[in-house]
């Protein structure tokens, strides 16, 4: 376990200088492939003995650009929605949003192992229909639920690491949703973000490219329809990714966690839909997800980085 207690950060940009990072030990937490082996192991000997789990890891995508990994709940008064296979339950990512335009959530899920995107809709009393499934490439990673065309219906984004490629699939307004149109990335798209990143009202997909070490910008038209990606190199292997205004100069940036690097990257917004070249920030021992959000009450956003390998999560204050 790394016991430093600050981390030397080393800035491309000097005029976007970021503080020291620190390290916050996790109490009992366990490395991501530990937990999720013995989450299986125990929800298969809960499910012999006839109590009912409902495990997720939750995304909840907006235009703020902020992620909040949800703990885990099990109760044996928890109603239950399925959506394939028990390994793809473990494996999905959850976006909510008023899918229908009335005042109840819904669900769209990426599958990991399937290749597709569920839909369950929310009756209105807190269950929901059985999922609706969309055709889409393979092994997802992360989802986002972002009206994209301005017809005022959230579409579903997803990034397929398997085919290299982003869907886009369109709400028709009644909660069913077209085949999916596809944009071509590098090799291994991870993680997404949906954000106005060039000040024309139109969201932009912002695209990590974990096997090519870059993340991609994809703009959008105006119709719905996105240009070819302007890539941008990040470091070893980028994973989650926010989009948020870091440097307060009211142009929204582009945070990366890079997994093998040991760092975060930030990419400062010129903005006109182009970015400065990575700045990069050290953190704990493989880095796997991140927040942007103020959390010394100084108007600033701080960025929050988990650490997969080390235990803990790192700090980096906003100057």
């Amino acid at each position: 376990m790394d016991q430093s207690k600050s981390m030397k950060t080393n800035a491309d940009e000097t005029s976007n200088s970021m503080p020291k990072t620190t390290e916050v030990e996790v109490i009992g937490e366990k490395k991501f492939t530990r937990v999720k082996f013995i989450i299986i192991v125990t929800v298969l000997i809960l499910l012999l003995i006839g109590i009912p789990v409902s495990i997720v890891l939750t995304k909840k995508s907006d235009t703020k650009a902020t992620k909040m990994m949800v703990n885990t709940i099990t109760t044996p008064n928890m109603e239950t929605s399925t959506t394939g296979s028990l390994v793809s339950v473990f494996s999905l990512t959850l976006a909510t949003v008023n899918l229908l335009h009335r005042q109840f959530t819904s669900r769209a899920t990426a599958h990991t192992v399937c290749n597709y995107v569920s839909v369950l809709l929310n009756i209105g009393n807190g269950t929901f229909t059985p999922q609706t499934t969309y055709s889409i490439g393979s092994i997802q990673f992360d989802v986002a639920v972002v009206d994209v065309n301005n017809d005022g219906n959230p579409d579903i984004i997803a990034p397929n690491s398997g085919s290299n490629y982003v869907s886009v699939l369109f709400n028709i307004d009644n909660g069913t949703f077209s085949e999916q149109t596809t944009y071509l990335t590098g090799s291994g798209p991870y993680g997404v973000e949906v954000v106005d990143v060039n000040n024309d009202s139109n969201p932009d997909i912002i695209v990590t490219i974990s096997d090519s070490n870059n993340v991609g910008v994809l703009l959008n038209t105006g119709t719905g329809t996105f240009t070819a990606q302007t890539t941008y190199s990040t470091d070893l292997h980028p994973l989650n990714v926010v989009v948020a205004d870091v440097n307060n100069d009211g142009k929204p940036d582009i945070v990366v966690v890079n997994y093998w690097s040991h760092n975060v990257c930030v990419l400062f917004n010129t903005g006109n839909g182009t970015f400065n070249a990575k700045t990069t920030y050290a953190t704990g021992n493989h880095p796997r997800d991140l927040v942007a959000v103020d959390v010394n009450n100084d108007g600033k956003l701080d960025i929050i980085v988990t650490n997969e390998w080390s235990d803990n999560v790192s700090v980096l204050l906003a100057c």
